[in-house]
C-alpha cells in the first residue's frame, strides 16, 4: 500500500522502498545497526520518542553518534521524508557564545563541528533572542522558535 504524505515545502525526487512491516529498505553502502536508516553513507536513528535537546544529544552520544547535521538540500529532503511533517525535531544546530559576528545567522555551529556548509533557515535565519533560543529544529526549514527544554522527537548521525 502507498501512503502519500502531503509536505508542500518538499520536492522529492526518489521514492523509499519498505519491507513489509513498513521499515524503510535501503540501497546504501552503510552497514547500520538495527533500527538505524542508510543514507549517503551514514547512519540515521529517527527517535520514536521526545527528549529535551540535552537529553536527545545524551542518547545519540550514547550510541556513538549526534544530533543529526545536515549539508545538503538532499540530506534534508531525506531527513524529512523519513521523520514526516507532522512534527519539529531537534537537529544538531546550536548557538555559538558568545555570538562575535554581526549577522544572526552567523552564530552557529554544528554540534559535531563540521563546516556549516547548507543553510536552511525558515524566512531567511535564525529569530527571536539568541540568549533564550539556543536550539534548532526543523520542520521542512530550521528553526530556534522553541525553548531547548522543550520535548521534541530527535534524529541522530553516524
Amino acid at each position: 500500500n502507498w501512503h502519500n504524505t502531503y509536505c508542500s515545502h518538499l520536492k522529492l525526487s526518489w521514492i523509499c522502498k519498505m519491507d513489509k512491516e513498513g521499515d524503510l529498505i535501503s540501497d546504501s553502502d552503510a552497514h547500520c545497526p538495527d533500527d538505524w536508516v542508510s543514507f549517503n553513507g551514514h547512519c540515521y536513528y529517527f527517535s520514536n520518542f521526545t527528549a529535551n535537546y540535552f537529553h536527545a544529544q545524551l542518547h545519540c552520544q550514547e550510541n556513538n553518534a549526534h544530533v543529526v547535521t545536515i549539508h545538503n538540500q538532499k540530506e534534508q529532503q531525506f531527513i524529512q521524508a523519513v521523520n514526516g511533517c507532522d512534527d519539529p525535531f531537534w537537529i544538531g544546530l546550536e548557538n555559538t557564545k558568545p555570538c562575535k559576528g554581526d549577522k544572526k545567522s552567523e552564530c552557529w555551529k554544528w554540534t559535531d563541528l563540521s563546516p556549516r556548509d547548507y543553510r536552511n533557515w525558515n524566512y531567511g535565519g535564525p529569530s527571536g533572542n539568541l540568549s533564550t533560543n539556543e536550539c534548532v529544529n526543523s520542520l521542512g526549514y530550521w528553526n530556534n522558535n522553541l525553548h531547548c527544554e522543550k520535548k521534541l522527537r530527535f534524529v541522530c548521525k553516524k
